[in-house]
């Protein structure tokens, strides 16, 4: 799908992934991955999004060669890789995530993933984080993320970090002094619209910081809300997050939104990247939610 202004764009996983959504019971879809990747094809997708647990799945039932030929086949030029958590922090849940970046790049690499997405720090209960998981250790997690960028690089994959009101980078910043400070050619932030507009975030503070933008994520909205409660801390999205939806359902983008989906102080390398892609469709975040909205 290309935009009006020739931005192509790319469906995130949960766009097509059907009963699944992020942090439920499971993140795998029930939805044959050939169906998914004809589908975005058939409506004017260039990109598509992949989580870990569904490829992990997918490729044990028709492997990783075969999922390339579909993706090739259907003209799909970008695809990202979500979510790799931990890779800031140390002892056992790092050594799971050292493991889990190995096998994400090993793939990303074969698949030819554009982008590999990173999570902010998350708590170990999602539901109810401790004050100490919520601070951000900036130092840390910017070395840290130096070096996930350095090994991405050895398989030609970006790094993009994702800014999440619910995290411990819930600031741009936070996000900035993270990226900028590792200084990586392949480095950069995802900034998702929704994550912006519940975390208080003037579009306009997202206009200063243009040459770390590798991707930009519009969710739709049923009704048009220039501004709403930023959320807390410690929370996770609240029940209006089951009413994203696909972009072509949502509202219009206001004048600020547009212009940030605008090429803007790319290096040249950048400029083919999709600049938005459409938004999570309406799955929520929430436990107690499982089934289709």
């Amino acid at each position: 799908m290309t935009g009006k202004n020739g931005i192509e764009l790319l469906a995130a996983f949960f766009t097509l992934g059907g009963d699944v959504y992020p942090f439920g019971p499971t993140e795998i879809s029930p939805i044959p991955f050939k169906d998914r990747v004809e589908a975005a094809a058939k409506v004017g997708y260039k990109g598509m999004g992949l989580i870990h647990a569904d490829v992990q799945a997918t490729a044990a039932q028709i492997g990783l060669k075969e999922m390339k030929r579909i993706v090739d086949d259907n003209d799909i030029k970008y695809l990202e890789y979500e979510f790799l958590s931990g890779w800031y922090l140390d002892g056992e849940r790092r050594a799971k995530s050292d493991v889990m970046r190995t096998e994400m790049l090993e793939v990303a690499q074969r698949l030819g993933v554009r982008n590999l997405k990173i999570a902010p720090g998350l708590g170990s209960d999602l539901y109810a984080p401790t004050e100490a998981e919520m601070t951000p250790d900036v130092d840390r997690m910017r070395e840290a993320f130096a070096g996930v960028c350095r090994d991405a690089a050895e398989y030609g994959v970006r790094v993009v970090m994702e800014i999440m009101p619910f995290s411990n980078v819930r600031t741009l910043e936070v996000a900035r002094a993270i990226v900028e400070g590792a200084d990586q050619p392949n480095g950069g932030l995802l900034i998702d619209i929704w994550h912006m507009a519940r975390g208080g975030i003037p579009y306009k503070d997202i206009e200063k910081i243009p040459s770390r933008v590798h991707r930009v994520d519009r969710a739709g909205r049923r009704r048009r809300r220039r501004e709403g409660p930023p959320l807390g801390r410690h929370h996770l999205p609240s029940p209006p997050a089951r009413r994203r939806c696909a972009e072509t359902q949502g509202v219009h983008p206001s004048r600020q939104e547009r212009r940030l989906r605008r090429p803007v102080g790319r290096r040249d390398h950048q400029r083919d990247l999709p600049e938005a892609s459409a938004g999570r469709t309406g799955q929520a975040f929430l436990r107690n939610h499982h089934g289709p909205v």
